[in-house]
C-alpha cells in the first residue's frame, strides 16, 4: 500500500500540535488547544501517543477486519437497532454539551429578532427556516428570547438526528468495504459539521438535516427511479431552508439525463443542460454588473472592498482561510484525499461517481467565490455545506479503489479514527466552553470583521460587563474609524447638525458605497437638504445592500412621498411594518398618509395603534386630533390635544396647538 496516507496522518499531527502556538488568525481552523486547559492537553498528548504506536505498530489485520465486519453489521444490518443506538447516544451528547455561548455565525441576532412576537427579519435566502422557529416558539407558548433559545436548540438536536440517520444510510448505499464505511461514517460524525447539532444558534442545522435526506434520494434516484420525487420534494424543501441548495443543481439536472433511455435523447438532453449552465452564468455576470446586492455576494478578482480592501479572490489570505476551513470542517481531509489519489488511474467514471462530481462542481464554486470569505472563521456555517458532496466524492473513490486493486484502509484507518475524534472533539470543547470560546473570538477577529466586534460588545452588556462592553466599543472605533464617523453622523443628524453630517458624508462614502449604513445617512442628509431624488437613490442602494433596513425603508417612504409617489412609498412603509409592526415612525407616516388622502378611519386608527405601542408618542394624539377636528368632535379632540400637549414639545402644530388651547399647557 502506499505510503501517502501514512504522510498525511503524520502531517495532520504535526500540524495539530504546532497550531496552538501560531497566531490564531492564521491557523484558526486547527489551534483548538489554544483555549484548552491543561488536563485537555494531556489528554490530546495521551491519545496522539496512542494514535503513533498504532502507526508503527498496528494490529494485526486479520483482527481489525473481524471488528470492524461486526461494527459493520451492527450499524448497517436491515434491523435499525445499530444506527438507533448510535443517534441516541449521540443525541444525549449533543444535549449534554449544548453551547452555552453564540458567537459564530448570526446567533446573537437572532435570539434577538425572535424575542419579539410582532415581527422579524425576512430574509430572502432563507425563505422557510424562520417559520420553523416561530411554529417551535408557538408550541412552546411564548415569543421571548427564552423561549427562541429553546426552540432554535430543540431543532439543532432533532437536525442532528436526522443527519445521523441520512450519513448511515448515505455512508451504508455508497460503500461496500467494511472498513471504508466505517471511516466514511467517523469522518463526518467526528467533524466540526457535528457543532451545528449541540444547540446551535443558526438555520444550517436544518439546512444539512434537509440537505443530508436531498442527498440520500439523490444518490439513489440514479438507480432507482422511484427515489426521483422524493428527491425532487426534499430538493425544493433544501431550497426552501435556503437557497444555497442551489448548488446542488447541476446534479440534479443530470438525473433528468439519466431518465432517458435513448442515447439520441441523452445527446439532446446534455446539450441542453450546457446550453442551460451557459445561460445561468451570463444571467448570473448581468446581475453581478448590474445588481449591488448580487455584486456584493461574490468576492472581487483584483480590488477588495472596505474595510476587507486586500482581501480578493486569489490572495493569499483567501487561500489560507480555505485550508482553514477544511481542517476545521473535516479534519482527516487531507488522508482522505492521499487515499484518493493513490493509483488515480484505476478512477471508474460510473453514474455516482458522474452525480458526485457535478454535486462538487457547484458547491466547490460556491466555496471559493462567496463574499463572506474575509469573515470565514467566523461565518464558518455558512461554507460548510460545500463541502458534502466533495467529501461523499472522496469516500466513494476511495471505496471503488478498494474493491478493484483489494486495497485495505485497515494500516492506518485506527489511527485516522482517533485523531480525527480528538481534534473535533476539542474544537466542540473550545465552543461548548464559555471561557474558550469567549478567548477564541477574541483572538479570530480582525479588521475585517465589524460584526462580530459588535457581537462582542453585546455580548458583554448581555452579561453585565460593562467595563469589558466599553472596552470594546473603543477597539471597534479604533479598527472601524468609518464606524465611528458614521454614528457621529447619526448623532448630529438627531442634533440638527445637517452641516456636520455632511461633512462626514463626503469624507466617508467614497470608500463606503457598499455599506447600507452609510448610505443610509448619505440618503438622511440628501432628505434634509431637500434633494429627495439623491436621497431615493442613496436608499435603494441601502435596501438593496439589507432589505430587512426598517429606518432605510422609513427615510425612502419618505422620499418616495415627497416626490409625489405615493403608491411606492406606501408600498415601502407597508413593507416596514411587516418587518417591525411595532416602529413608530412607520406607523407614524402611514398614519400620515391616510390623513392627507383622507382616509380619516384608517388614519385614526393607525393612530391608535401607536397609542397602544406608547403612550408616550406625541404624533399619534396629534393625528386624533386633527380627524376629530375634521370630524367635528370636540370631545375626542379635546382629550388627544391635552396629550400631545403634555408630550409633544418640540413637534409641529404644537405651539399653534398651544395658543389655540393655553388651559390645556
Amino acid at each position: 500500500m502506499s505510503r501517502l496516507p501514512l504522510i498525511a496522518i503524520l502531517l495532520t499531527i504535526i500540524f495539530f500540535i504546532i497550531a496552538p502556538f501560531t497566531s490564531t488568525t492564521y491557523v484558526w481552523g486547527l489551534n483548538h488547544l489554544h483555549f484548552l486547559s491543561n488536563i485537555w492537553i494531556i489528554i490530546n498528548g495521551i491519545f496522539l501517543i496512542v494514535t503513533l504506536y498504532l502507526i508503527f505498530r498496528p494490529l494485526s489485520k486479520s483482527k481489525q477486519q473481524i471488528i470492524y465486519d461486526r461494527i459493520d453489521n451492527f450499524i448497517w444490518s436491515d434491523k435499525l437497532l445499530g444506527r438507533s443506538v448510535i443517534a441516541l447516544v449521540l443525541l444525549i451528547l449533543f444535549y449534554i454539551f449544548k453551547i452555552e455561548v453564540h458567537f459564530l455565525g448570526d446567533g446573537y441576532t437572532w435570539l434577538s429578532e425572535f424575542s419579539r412576537e410582532e415581527g422579524f427579519i425576512h430574509k430572502w435566502a432563507q425563505p422557510l427556516s424562520p417559520y420553523l422557529i416561530r411554529f417551535m416558539q408557538s408550541v412552546i407558548g411564548e415569543y421571548s428570547e427564552a423561549s427562541a433559545l429553546i426552540a432554535f436548540r430543540l431543532i439543532s438536536y432533532l437536525s442532528g438526528l436526522v443527519f445521523v440517520f441520512n450519513v448511515i444510510s448515505i455512508i451504508g448505499y455508497l460503500c461496500k468495504r467494511s472498513d471504508i464505511r466505517i471511516a466514511g461514517l467517523f469522518t463526518f460524525i467526528f467533524s466540526g459539521v457535528a457543532l451545528l447539532f449541540f444547540g446551535y444558534v443558526e438555520f444550517y442545522p436544518i439546512l444539512w438535516a434537509f440537505g443530508s435526506l436531498f442527498i440520500n434520494f439523490l444518490i439513489r434516484s440514479i438507480n432507482d427511479k422511484k427515489f426521483v420525487w422524493l428527491m425532487i420534494v426534499t430538493y425544493l424543501l433544501t431550497l426552501a431552508i435556503h437557497i444555497q441548495a442551489i448548488i446542488f443543481l447541476p446534479a440534479v439536472g443530470y438525473v433528468f439525463i439519466l431518465m432517458f433511455k435513448s442515447n439520441s435523447f441523452k445527446k439532446a438532453a446534455w446539450l441542453i443542460y450546457g446550453i442551460i449552465a451557459l445561460c445561468g452564468i451570463v444571467f448570473i455576470i448581468w446581475l453581478y454588473n448590474n445588481r449591488i446586492d448580487i455584486e456584493m455576494l461574490i468576492l472581487p478578482l483584483i480590488n477588495g472592498r472596505y474595510p476587507a480592501h486586500d482581501y480578493t479572490l486569489f490572495c493569499f489570505k483567501h487561500v489560507k482561510d480555505l485550508i482553514n476551513l477544511l481542517f476545521l470542517i473535516f479534519p482527516g481531509f487531507l488522508v482522505l484525499l492521499s487515499w484518493a489519489i493513490c493509483n488515480r488511474n484505476v478512477i471508474k467514471r460510473d453514474k455516482v461517481t458522474m452525480l458526485l462530481f457535478l454535486a462538487s462542481l457547484g458547491s466547490v464554486l460556491f466555496l471559493i467565490i462567496y463574499a463572506a470569505a474575509p469573515t470565514m472563521s467566523r461565518d464558518w456555517d455558512v461554507f460548510s455545506i460545500t463541502l458534502f458532496a466533495p467529501m461523499l466524492f472522496l469516500i466513494y473513490q476511495i471505496d471503488l479503489k478498494s474493491l478493484s486493486k483489494k486495497q485495505t484502509m485497515l494500516p492506518y484507518l485506527l489511527p485516522y479514527i482517533i485523531i480525527i475524534s480528538i481534534i473535533s472533539i476539542s474544537s466542540i470543547a473550545v465552543t461548548s466552553q464559555t471561557k474558550a470560546s469567549e478567548k477564541r473570538f477574541t483572538e479570530i477577529l480582525d479588521n475585517y470583521n465589524l460584526n462580530g466586534w459588535v457581537t462582542l460588545a453585546e455580548y458583554y452588556r448581555r452579561t453585565d460587563d460593562m467595563n469589558m462592553n466599553q472596552q470594546t466599543k473603543n477597539e471597534i472605533n479604533i479598527r472601524f474609524p468609518d464606524h465611528k464617523l458614521y454614528n457621529d453622523g447619526i448623532n448630529k443628524l438627531d442634533r440638527g447638525d445637517v452641516a456636520g453630517a455632511e461633512q462626514i458624508v463626503k469624507a466617508i462614502l467614497h470608500r463606503n458605497m457598499y455599506n447600507p449604513n452609510v448610505l443610509h445617512l448619505a440618503g438622511r442628509v440628501a432628505m434634509m437638504r431637500n434633494n429627495p431624488n439623491k436621497a431615493i437613490e442613496y436608499l435603494e442602494g441601502a435596501i438593496r445592500l439589507r432589505p430587512h433596513q426598517v429606518s432605510s425603508l422609513n427615510e425612502l417612504g419618505r422620499a418616495y412621498y415627497v416626490t409625489n409617489q405615493s403608491e411606492k412609498a406606501i408600498e415601502v412603509f407597508k413593507k416596514g411594518r411587516e418587518i417591525n409592526p411595532i416602529e413608530l415612525t412607520v406607523l407614524e407616516n402611514l398614519s400620515w398618509i391616510a390623513f392627507y388622502q383622507g382616509d380619516f378611519s384608517s388614519a385614526s386608527a393607525m393612530a391608535d395603534t401607536i397609542n397602544n405601542i406608547d403612550t408616550t408618542f406625541p404624533p399619534g394624539y396629534l393625528i386624533k386630533y386633527l380627524v376629530a377636528d375634521k370630524l367635528k368632535d370636540s370631545k375626542t379632540a379635546s382629550h388627544n390635544v391635552t396629550y400631545f400637549l403634555k408630550y409633544g414639545k418640540g413637534y409641529p402644530y404644537y405651539d399653534s396647538l398651544s395658543a389655540l388651547y393655553p388651559d390645556l399647557k
